[in-house]
C-alpha cells in the first residue's frame, strides 16, 4: 500500500476544464495537451481527477467497466479507510478533485466520460431527498457524457509494479486506517456549539453579497474562533458549497459515499460539521 502510494511513476493526472462556448471538456494530463494516457493492464495507477467549471456546475465522471476504480481521497483528505469499495461513477463539482485506484484488466481503447449541466438538472426534478439511491439513479440518467480521457491500455511485460492500494495485494482486499491530523478528526460524536443554514447562489451567500467590509455573521454576530459548526446547506441541489481553508465533513443527503467525508465542495442538500 506504501509503496503505492509513493510510487510517482504510477501517477496519472486528469485535468479537465469544460469550454462553454465550445460546449465540450478540455483535458490536459503532465505529459500533454491529449486526452490520451496510456497504461499498461493489470498494473494499479494512482488516477487524480479535477474538474475546472467556470460556472462550478456539477459532474458525473464515468469509470469505463474495463477498468477497477476504488476512491483513496476527496480534495485531498484520505478516506477514514481507503480504498473505498469499486465504484464506476464520480459525483464532482467544478472546484473539487478525487483520487482513484485504478486498474484495467484488459488490452484495448477505454474512455473516461464527463457528463455536467445544472439545466439538465433542474429539467429533470431529481429527487433532494434522503435517499442517495435515487438521487443518484437519477443524476446519472442526463444525457450528454462527453470524453473526458481515453486510457490506452496495453499488454504488459512480466517487470511492471505489482503495489496496490489493498493491504493484501495478491488477494487484493483489506483497508488500512488513514492518519489524521486533529483538524481532521472525525468529529459526528461531539456536540455542535451552533447551528446555521446557508442559501447560495452564484453571487451571493444569504443574500448578500461579497463585501470585505460585511463579513458574514450569525444574527448579526461574528463566529467564534475553534468552535465546532453544524452548517445545514439549503441550496446546493442549486450551487455547491464550497469553504476554503476548512474542510467539510458531511453528515447527510450529499450523494452516495460521501457521508462522513472531508470535502472542500459538495453538491446536494446536506448538514455538515465545520471545525475553524
Amino acid at each position: 500500500m506504501y509503496n503505492f502510494l509513493t510510487n510517482k511513476e504510477t501517477d496519472l493526472i486528469i485535468l479537465g476544464a469544460y469550454d462553454t462556448d465550445k460546449n465540450q471538456w478540455m483535458n490536459k494530463n503532465q505529459d500533454n495537451d491529449s486526452l490520451i494516457y496510456n497504461l499498461v493492464e493489470h498494473v494499479w495507477y494512482r488516477l487524480r481527477i479535477l474538474t475546472v467549471n467556470p460556472e462550478a456546475e456539477p459532474e458525473i465522471i464515468t469509470i469505463p467497466p474495463e477498468c477497477d476504480a476504488h476512491a483513496i481521497s476527496h480534495d485531498g483528505v484520505y478516506r477514514f479507510n481507503p480504498p473505498k469499495h469499486r465504484e464506476d461513477k464520480y459525483y464532482l463539482t467544478g472546484a473539487s478533485r478525487v483520487d482513484v485506484a485504478i486498474k484495467c484488466s484488459s488490452v484495448g481503447t477505454f474512455v473516461v466520460t464527463a457528463t455536467e449541466g445544472w439545466s439538465r438538472r433542474r429539467r429533470l426534478q431529481v429527487s433532494t431527498g434522503p435517499t442517495a439511491t435515487g438521487w443518484a439513479d437519477g443524476f446519472g440518467d442526463w444525457d450528454g457524457d462527453q470524453p473526458l480521457a481515453v486510457l490506452q491500455v496495453t499488454a504488459g511485460t512480466g517487470t511492471e509494479s505489482k503495489h496496490g492500494p489493498f493491504i493484501d495485494n495478491k488477494l487484493e482486499v483489506g483497508t488500512w486506517p488513514s492518519w489524521r491530523p486533529d483538524y481532521l478528526l472525525d468529529l459526528r460524536q461531539d456536540t455542535p456549539e451552533n447551528y446555521f443554514s446557508i442559501e447560495m447562489d452564484n453571487a451571493s451567500v444569504n443574500d448578500l453579497e461579497y463585501n470585505e467590509q460585511c463579513p458574514l455573521k450569525d444574527s448579526g454576530q461574528d463566529f467564534d474562533y475553534d468552535t465546532l459548526q453544524e452548517w445545514n446547506h439549503l441550496t446546493v441541489d442549486r450551487h455547491p458549497a464550497h469553504v476554503h481553508i476548512w474542510h467539510q465533513q458531511i453528515l447527510s443527503n450529499c450523494g452516495p459515499g460521501h457521508v462522513s467525508v472531508f470535502h472542500k465542495s459538495c453538491i446536494h442538500i446536506l448538514t455538515i460539521f465545520i471545525q475553524p
